[in-house]
């Protein structure tokens, strides 16, 4: 009977642990088994449920208060933050916009401010604005390298974010229970009651450092607490190890976690977190952060909202990182000039831009059925002038295979000479010219170097872009596959 009783007993729990990791979000248990723990890594299955089932689609607002000292033999850095922070964050969309209240003081010197800021990671483009009240002038620059920008801005504690354990510092992961979930020396280590709530203690030792986390089935499996301690050759960041910065302390706690019920989800809203770190003598430094998220709205309306929308305050000067040397005022709800004409585009899997401002004595248009290989080149460069004498020798090839070729002089040249070097190398394929603005043309194209090679499909879309010539083959083969 006893072992019937405990086969029941397992059983019992195997069906709570699926029930709850389809439903983790909306319910938990009324009441928790003590006689039946859950496996380590069931915990953290159920841990890593509850902190992302719910943060994908939200807009809140943020209180945020911090307090940094760094003292040691070469600098003294001390600094008091209170930040007023609405965020949005819609699966890889997030933005955040607000004010900062800032106090310091540097090697003797205080210093002090009150900046509004701007930050957006958009599916396309990285927006940044901050103006300090008592200033004129602004610091505003966007840019196109999303993955980059969202990467770092994922780590950002500023929004709550160390509630659900974001942190930097854990290679590609975001969230410390996707470095737990790697592990193999998950233990579970202990039993506590946290503010009436029982948490199960659960430890993992990686390559960033011994996590030890406090989860708590009453609260949907969120964690009330969690310490991470990182020494010897743990992993400080990117391929530094704490040794390798002389770091002969290095801990974080997170605590005073206070999970509510919104909407039928458990949602940490608030708490505390302490870093310290010392280096020996060197330096010692510490960290303390509070936050508070409130007027929580689960599944909003962005549309509405108007959230991850390019913006600026009316008159704003802007900067491009992907177009330097010039810069874009904020005029009517619009770039003055359009930034969008000196952004190189993506064409892949698109139409093939218009020819209207390319001269190519043909209709490439008009090939209807037929692959479209574009080239732009310039005369006056060897690389160019090799790729147009290679595709000249697989003319015939080309033409079997359904692939009609147009050229496009993207560089300013004397149109009679072009025409010479073209009738006496005997190129066979039609040798149009840029007309009009070069450049524009050129970031319409996506034209990022010359020779710049695009090839479509049969309905003259663009399939591959920015190839050699020598990868032609293999792309117009791999075309050939396709249903």
């Amino acid at each position: 009977m006893i072992a019937i009783s405990r086969k029941w007993d397992h059983m019992c729990l195997a069906a709570a642990i699926i029930f709850c990791m389809s439903s983790v979000c909306l319910s938990a248990p009324s009441k928790v088994r003590l006689d039946v723990k859950p496996t380590p890594k069931e915990l953290v299955n159920l841990y890593k449920r509850a902190v992302t089932c719910w943060d994908k689609s939200v807009a809140m607002r943020v209180e945020f208060v911090q307090s940094y000292e760094h003292r040691g033999t070469r600098k003294t850095d001390i600094r008091h933050c209170i930040y007023d922070i609405t965020h949005r964050r819609d699966g890889n969309r997030c933005e955040w916009f607000g004010r900062l209240q800032f106090k310091g003081e540097f090697n003797g010197n205080a210093m002090s401010c009150i900046e509004q800021f701007k930050h957006i990671v958009g599916n396309d483009f990285f927006l940044h604005y901050t103006k300090r009240i008592d200033k004129e002038e602004s610091n505003a620059f966007m840019q196109s390298d999303v993955k980059e920008q969202l990467f770092f801005w994922q780590a950002w504690e500023h929004d709550g974010g160390f509630l659900l354990g974001r942190m930097g510092g854990i290679g590609s992961a975001s969230k410390i229970v996707e470095v737990m979930s790697d592990s193999d020396s998950l233990k579970l280590i202990g039993q506590e009651t946290l503010s009436g709530s029982l948490c199960y203690i659960v430890e993992a030792k990686t390559n960033y450092g011994t996590f030890t986390v406090w989860i708590a089935p009453e609260k949907g499996y969120n964690a009330l607490k969690y310490i991470v301690r990182k020494s010897g050759h743990d992993i400080l960041r990117d391929d530094i190890h704490i040794e390798d910065r002389g770091i002969t302390e290095w801990v974080k706690v997170v605590d005073s976690i206070d999970v509510r019920k919104i909407d039928g989800v458990f949602i940490p809203i608030s708490g505390k977190r302490t870093r310290k770190a010392k280096a020996g003598d060197d330096w010692e430094s510490t960290d303390h952060v509070e936050a508070k998220c409130s007027e929580i709205v689960l599944n909003p309306d962005f549309e509405a909202l108007g959230a991850f929308k390019i913006s600026f305050p009316e008159g704003t000067e802007v900067a491009h990182e992907d177009i330097p040397g010039r810069r874009f005022r904020w005029t009517k709800g619009k770039f003055v000039p359009n930034v969008d004409e000196y952004l190189y585009k993506n064409l892949t899997g698109k139409p093939l831009p218009s020819f209207d401002r390319i001269m190519t004595g043909s209709d490439p248009e008009g090939a209807a059925g037929k692959m479209l290989l574009v080239c732009f080149w310039d005369m006056n460069q060897r690389p160019s002038r090799n790729c147009i004498v290679q595709l000249t020798k697989q003319a015939e090839q080309l033409k079997q295979e359904g692939v009609d070729v147009v050229t496009v002089q993207a560089s300013k040249v004397d149109e009679k000479a072009l025409n010479e070097w073209v009738k006496k190398n005997n190129i066979p394929f039609p040798a149009g010219m840029v007309q009009g603005d070069i450049e524009k043309i050129r970031f319409a194209w996506g034209v990022r170097s010359l020779p710049w090679l695009i090839l479509t499909d049969g309905e003259h879309l663009v399939c591959s872009e920015g190839f050699s010539v020598n990868e032609l083959d293999e792309h117009i083969t791999k075309l050939g596959e396709k249903p």
